[in-house]
């Protein structure tokens, strides 16, 4: 039975083609992986700013160095697992903050006293090719597909999970986009959680 994209450039291509095509989705993964821990990074350093590592007035590790690594030694240990049925439920974990977070930033916008009222150029076609590729990587879900299909117990139910996926992730990227351009126009960082007032207690949660 083939269970992923390797194998099944294999039974096309041969070993050369499963190769190469391991090498280019694990490539992918990585930098994947690598991009959600410097995103994490940034949020965690900002709210705990002088968080650091020193040794004799030496620093070790400048907090958002510091922060990639806390991240890393928590998620690495979850690899070493053979079954990884528990990831659901931190998948069902993360689409709860994903609600979470987007309550958070409308109350924000709505409560105190931040506004939808900024606004800024529209369209600015010099960071179309930047808008374009992160918009791309959020629907970066294919190397998983295989995994998730063969772990399901209805595997008949796989188009409907990808189609409420891809739905839900489009409304609340949408809903995103769309607060962060009215509440805060051209002034927006790349994550908008960064633009958030550190006292404020959503900024904390």
């Amino acid at each position: 039975m083939i269970r992923s994209y390797p194998e099944i450039a294999e039974k096309a291509f041969g070993k050369k083609g499963g190769f190469l095509v391991s090498f280019f989705i694990y490539i992918e993964l990585f930098l994947v992986a690598t991009a959600i821990l410097i995103l994490e990074a940034d949020n965690m350093y900002h709210m705990f700013p002088n968080a650091a590592i020193r040794f004799h007035e030496c620093l070790i590790l400048d907090k958002k160095h510091l922060f990639i690594v806390i991240a890393s030694l928590i998620v690495i240990p979850t690899m070493w697992l053979e079954k990884q049925d528990f990831l659901s439920y931190i998948s069902a974990g993360g689409i709860l903050v994903s609600c979470i977070l987007v309550a958070s930033i409308f109350w924000i916008g709505a409560i105190e006293n931040i506004g939808f009222k900024n606004k800024g150029v529209l369209v600015n076609w010099q960071g179309v090719p930047t808008a374009v590729s992160l918009y791309l990587v959020c629907y970066t879900a294919h190397p998983v597909f295989p995994t998730i299909y063969n772990s399901m117990k209805n595997k008949s139910h796989f188009p409907k999970i990808l189609f409420i996926s891809f739905a839900l992730s489009s409304i609340i990227y949408g809903l995103m986009a769309i607060f962060g351009y009215l509440m805060y126009g051209e002034e927006v960082q790349s994550q908008i959680t960064l633009n958030l007032p550190t006292h404020k207690q959503s900024k904390q949660d």
